[in-house]
């Protein structure tokens, strides 16, 4: 379902055809004894053990996906691009928002797409250009509505504690409820 006009934010409206804003997110779990799951759960950005799940939001700022439980090990690319129900809902000529960490560029080209993040510096050069520093600031405006929404997904009780090993085989469908709860609350921005 294509979003009117009238719905979009306007903080997304000079993106073209934007489909979805993107990020992932970490929650804590329980250290599990087993090598094998410590390898596959344990976060170097975090440093500790966690789930990770991509979440995407619409320009109406509703959350419209979430990615099934990754190990705190996978990277947002890995997650993105087996994220199969995603892939496959974008179509030639969509607009994907992200950060930096997305290195999905080239593979979202492939199929038409175009993705839209902030400028990378590079370690050749000092600082951005003028023009680089404004474009960058302008999509990091828009973007940071994603991690709002993340931010109050995150607020349901039972995500903010260290997830229990016994209770991980369930983490999936009560982070994909809290997220969706969101939707119902009051909007994030006024328009």
């Amino acid at each position: 379902m294509q979003n009117s006009e009238d719905d979009i934010a306007d903080c997304y409206k000079p993106f073209g055809n934007l489909k979805v804003v993107l990020d992932c997110t970490e929650l804590m779990v329980q250290r599990a004894t087993n090598l094998d799951a410590r390898k596959k759960t344990f976060s170097n950005y975090k440093h500790h053990d966690t789930v990770k799940f991509l979440v995407g939001i619409s320009p109406n700022l509703a959350v419209n996906y979430v990615s099934r439980a990754w190990g705190g090990r996978a990277s947002d690319k890995h997650i993105t691009l087996n994220s199969e129900q995603l892939m496959n809902g974008l179509t030639h000529g969509d607009t994907v928002m992200a950060d930096r960490g997305f290195l999905v560029t080239n593979e979202l080209k492939q199929i038409g797409v175009q993705l839209i993040m902030p400028e990378f510096k590079g370690r050749d050069r000092a600082q951005f250009s003028a023009k680089e520093a404004k474009n960058s600031e302008f999509i990091s405006s828009a973007r940071i509505h994603i991690e709002r929404v993340i931010q109050r997904i995150k607020t349901f009780s039972f995500l903010e504690k260290v997830i229990r090993l016994n209770m991980q085989d369930i983490v999936e469908q009560i982070f994909l409820v809290c997220a969706y709860l969101t939707n119902f609350q009051l909007p994030i921005i006024k328009r």
